[in-house]
């Protein structure tokens, strides 16, 4: 499904010859993981004018990975927090602005989004685009927020509270597209289009879902294998309630994606 929303709006950006009339650009891709989706889908995608793109995430063994097993002569990863903005700047210095910015599935796990994408306006060279693509109700932050609200598991809302950033707790568009433009006009950049789409998505099994959702939470490491089994079967409730976007009895899950397309001006 980001695959396809790439695709859909990927011919919407133009490429911006500098004043030699040469097109010799550079591009960033923001919480690129393990690197598959950056060679497997945005590379094929980019035009013949991109001469590199860099590909950054804030964790040293994703990129690791990403360096061994999708590595491409034209993509260079590297570490760097987007919502740190001393490693921001100092990226700049070594590896200059870029003329098209990228992350997909990332800006959920930030918690200061109007920070990040300030960073993103300022690793942008003038007339250079970004796409961003992220998720109002990610899998893994609603089973979150469905423990600190819960009597059983509310008694480590402070070790979630540390890594679970703010979500929108509804699902009324209204309410979440201005959450969108409240983001974007926290920084100058020119919005292209900011929306609120739905997206189709293949739902893996209830196990499958939940090795997804388990290793990930902060709070699992911490419990006994008695305490494990209990958390597991709060995570199924969860998903045999509709409360976990990640995953559906039928095979398919209709998720929502927030899209921002903007330019700086």
């Amino acid at each position: 499904s980001t695959g396809e929303l790439l695709k859909s709006w990927q011919p919407s950006f133009f490429s911006n010859p500098k004043e030699d009339g040469k097109c010799d650009e550079q591009y960033l891709e923001i919480g690129c993981g393990p690197g598959n989706f950056t060679r497997n889908y945005l590379l094929p995608l980019c035009p013949p004018s991109m001469r590199r793109l860099v590909a950054v995430d804030n964790s040293h063994s994703m990129i690791d990975y990403a360096k061994r097993e999708h590595g491409n002569p034209k993509i260079e990863y590297r570490t760097l927090d987007i919502a740190a903005d001393d490693e921001v700047s100092q990226f700049i210095e070594t590896e200059g602005q870029f003329d098209r910015v990228y992350s997909f599935l990332a800006f959920h796990w930030i918690h200061d989004k109007c920070a990040a994408l300030r960073n993103v306006e300022r690793l942008m060279a003038p007339g250079g685009e970004c796409l961003i693509v992220f998720n109002p109700h990610p899998g893994p932050l609603q089973l979150s927020k469905a423990m600190m609200n819960s009597e059983r598991w509310k008694k480590y809302s402070d070790v979630l509270k540390d890594v679970v950033p703010d979500f929108p707790d509804t699902y009324d568009p209204a309410y979440l597209r201005n959450y969108l433009i409240n983001i974007v006009k926290s920084t100058s950049l020119v919005p292209l289009s900011r929306e609120l789409v739905r997206v189709e998505a293949t739902s893996a099994s209830m196990d499958d879902t939940l090795r997804l959702l388990l290793p990930n939470n902060p709070v699992y490491s911490l419990l006994n294998e008695e305490g494990k089994a209990e958390l597991e079967n709060f995570a199924k409730e969860l998903m045999k309630h509709g409360r976990c976007s990640n995953y559906s009895s039928t095979g398919t899950t209709w998720e929502l994606r927030f899209v921002f397309h903007g330019y700086k001006p």
